[in-house]
């Protein structure tokens, strides 16, 4: 978390670290009003709160996760961005978070994933795609309930959920 008296010696530019979303992000600005730090990551300002937020030192690189939908931009008579959905996502947190994921105290893994996978199934509904595949792992079955558990509020949005990969993923068919 940033205290108030960090943020206000930040500058415009400076890497943080979102930690809900595991992805690194600029300082923009604060809003001392909303005690809100606003930043840019995903190619968008948002506004989040100061304990969502970790100071990235110059020393430590950390790589952001693979966006599950990634911007593009188009040059043609004007340049546009344009959004390729991933039809998959693997949760397992190694692949979510590939530099951080040993320094990640082991109660904050679950919810990270959790995020990861509720954004993913938004987002494929959002993009309207067909099918999609999230890769949960065998292990004890604690993330395989948090997906089905996710998918559930989705119910009357999915035609079939099917487990593959010897149980440790599931194929989901959307309307």
């Amino acid at each position: 978390m940033i205290t108030r008296g960090k943020i206000e010696e930040l500058w415009v530019g400076d890497k943080l670290l979102h930690i809900p979303s595991g992805t690194t992000c600029k300082f923009e600005s604060y809003d001392t009003n909303a005690d809100q730090v606003i930043v840019r990551f995903g190619g968008r300002i948002h506004k989040v709160e100061r304990e969502e937020l970790e100071l990235l030192d110059e020393l430590e690189e950390v790589e952001e996760i693979p966006e599950l939908f990634r911007e593009r931009e188009r040059l043609d008579s004007t340049t546009s961005s344009h959004v390729e959905p991933q039809e998959f996502i693997d949760l397992h947190i190694e692949i979510l978070r590939p530099e951080t994921h040993s320094k990640i105290h082991v109660t904050r893994i679950l919810n990270i994933q959790v995020e990861a996978c509720e954004r993913f199934v938004e987002q494929a509904f959002q993009y309207g795609l067909k099918r999609i595949v999230i890769i949960h792992g065998k292990g004890q079955g604690i993330l395989e309930k948090e997906v089905e558990r996710i998918l559930s509020q989705h119910k009357e949005e999915i035609s079939v959920v099917l487990p593959i990969n010897d149980g440790g993923a599931k194929e989901v068919w959307l309307k």
